[in-house]
């Protein structure tokens, strides 16, 4: 399980928003926000979205969705 982190607002699907800018959180992957704003644009499967704060991110921000989405998130 690792800890994924927004680094700037904007679509899930954009490697660039996500902390290491390579790849997209996955399964197993607890999720946060990190005081940004993150577009969910697709289906995805994470661990846990999160607002809170994690051992890195900080609380804040929020997920929204674009279009019709599922979101299969083991929380």
């Amino acid at each position: 399980m690792a800890e994924r982190y927004a680094t700037k607002t904007g679509n899930w699907s954009d490697v660039s928003v996500w902390d290491g800018g390579l790849s997209l959180p996955g399964v197993g992957d607890d999720v946060y926000a990190n005081k940004y704003t993150v577009t969910i644009n697709g289906d995805y499967t994470c661990l846990c979205l999160h607002t809170d704060a994690g051992n890195t991110a900080s609380a804040g921000g929020r997920f929204q969705t674009s279009g019709a989405v599922t979101i299969t998130a083991d929380s």
